[in-house]
């Protein structure tokens, strides 16, 4: 378990006190470890139990895609398991990116390529000119990059975590009923509570 113990020795201490829950075998090693924590300056987060249960309540009454979330990045994109596969989520695009199998191989993955898993640079250039980001909240696209918005650090809002995953969520479903090219007001499918009442042309997603 190199890869592992080493993602748990490079990681903040345990957000909540370890105890015993149900969980799948390879994700129930990580609970036994350290109920929750943050890694690579808070741009990955492992849920706390509590916070588990109450995202995984969330996202399966408004999604059919199976498994149990137990992490995100800063961008908001979750990380689940199901069996022993782990997975990304992109809420914007509703895309399941498979990870590896067992958590070697996620831990493998994640230290090899952590600026690709958790947004790092980015979240870290935003944080150069905003405060540090905390970890019940995400950065959440001031314009969908699926829409076309920047990955930029003037693209970028902090937002609640739970209200920011319903708005993807929503924007998706909304959004896959346009046809590719078509004009639509930002607004009427991605309201972070703006004013401003942009069109744009939609992509194929």
């Amino acid at each position: 378990m190199k890869y592992f113990n080493k993602l748990i020795s490079i990681s903040s201490e345990s957000i909540n006190s370890i105890k015993s829950v149900d969980l799948p075998v390879e994700l129930k090693k990580l609970y036994r470890e350290k109920n929750g924590f943050v890694a690579f300056e808070s741009t990955f987060r492992i849920y706390d139990i509590d916070t588990l249960v109450n995202i995984n309540s969330l996202i399966q009454s408004e999604l059919s895609i199976g498994g149990i979330f137990f992490g995100d990045n800063a961008l908001g994109e979750g990380f689940c398991i199901k069996g022993n596969d782990f997975y990304r989520y992109d809420f914007e695009l509703d895309e399941l990116e498979f990870i590896g199998k067992g958590i070697e191989e996620f831990s493998h993955a994640l230290l090899s390529k952590y600026n690709y898993y958790t947004g790092y640079k980015l979240a870290k250039d935003w944080m150069k000119y905003n405060n540090a980001l905390d970890i019940h909240n995400i950065l959440m696209p001031i314009i969908p990059f699926s829409l076309g918005g920047e990955y930029s650090n003037e693209n970028l809002v902090a937002y609640p975590r739970c209200e920011g995953i319903k708005i993807k969520i929503k924007f998706c479903k909304t959004i896959s009923g346009y046809s590719d090219g078509m004009q639509v007001k930002l607004d009427e499918v991605y309201n972070l509570n703006s004013s401003d009442s942009t069109s744009v042309h939609t992509n194929a997603i």
